[in-house]
């Protein structure tokens, strides 16, 4: 638990997708669709690949479904651990001083 993992932008965007609460699978490869125009889009088997590799590495964990409703008892949902969260702010403090950088360089 806690292994480092290269941070690529689909699960940059799925951490994301879990600060404000838990969600299930499909609601968070379409909240990475839409909040990157499109320019990420996790079919089923990259999206599990994914969130299992989250897991196995500690950033994410399983948990279940809300209590209020049963439909939801089949989904997969997942919320984002304190190691997780750590490596999240991590990145996005990176992620600034590279856009930062670009934006001293007049490339954005």
């Amino acid at each position: 638990m806690g292994k480092n993992v290269r941070i690529t932008p689909a699960f940059f965007f799925l951490l994301l997708t879990l600060v404000d609460g838990d969600k299930h699978g499909y609601a968070m490869a379409k909240e990475v669709e839409d909040r990157s125009d499109g320019s990420i889009e996790l079919g089923p088997g990259s999206l599990y690949w994914s969130l299992s590799r989250l897991c196995d590495v500690g950033y994410i964990e399983e948990t279940r479904a809300p209590e209020d409703n049963s439909r939801e008892g089949r989904r997969r949902y997942y919320r984002l651990t304190d190691v997780g969260r750590e490596v999240l702010e991590r990145e996005t403090e990176t992620l600034s001083r590279v856009l930062s950088f670009a934006k001293d360089k007049q490339v954005i």
